[in-house]
């Protein structure tokens, strides 16, 4: 699998930094560098819990699954060779060394609660702004690495937050 990136998402990818926020105008391939990171903390780190959130879940399918830069078809290879599988009615890309890339969502603030007891490794949030502040919260609360065995070349980088963003929206203010 060889996938390309631009300056500025390979600058996101192989930064050393636990927290990112990556912004910009829209269709800067912000979503597609979340998806390649994702990738290639799956492949790199058995067991690690992914996951990735936008508001609506709508937007997963339509921004993350589909298209010729959605997981998809970025894993298509993977899907063939039977080393990873995409689960639509849980959400889930399973990869047979035990990660997992999640697909969630939390329209509503009351939505945090089905992630009340999740361990979340590496997080992604798409767009936000979208969020408020609360949401943001207590995702970021659910970050950690619990008894997960990190590669040597890895231990600094994880657990990890990385939010994409462009402005405007109800987070827009903390966000700031």
């Amino acid at each position: 699998m060889q996938i390309k990136l631009h300056a500025k998402q390979s600058q996101a990818f192989t930064s050393k930094a636990t927290e990112m926020l990556y912004g910009g105008s829209a269709g800067g391939g912000k979503s597609h560098c979340m998806r390649v990171i994702a990738i290639f903390y799956a492949i790199s780190v058995p067991k690690i819990q992914i996951y990735l959130f936008r508001r609506l879940s709508e937007d997963l399918k339509k921004n993350h699954l589909d298209g010729s830069s959605g997981f998809t078809s970025l894993l298509s290879e993977f899907i063939e060779s039977g080393f990873c599988r995409v689960n639509l009615s849980t959400a889930q890309i399973v990869f047979q060394n035990g990660s997992k890339i999640n697909l969630c969502h939390c329209q509503y603030d009351k939505d945090v609660l089905k992630y009340q007891g999740v361990e979340i490794n590496l997080l992604l949030i798409d767009e936000l702004t979208h969020f408020s502040e609360y949401i943001y919260k207590f995702l970021r609360s659910r970050v950690r690495l619990g008894g997960l065995i990190i590669p040597n070349n890895l231990k600094q980088s994880l657990p990890k937050i990385i939010s994409s963003s462009n402005p405007g929206g109800v987070g827009h203010e903390f966000v700031k």
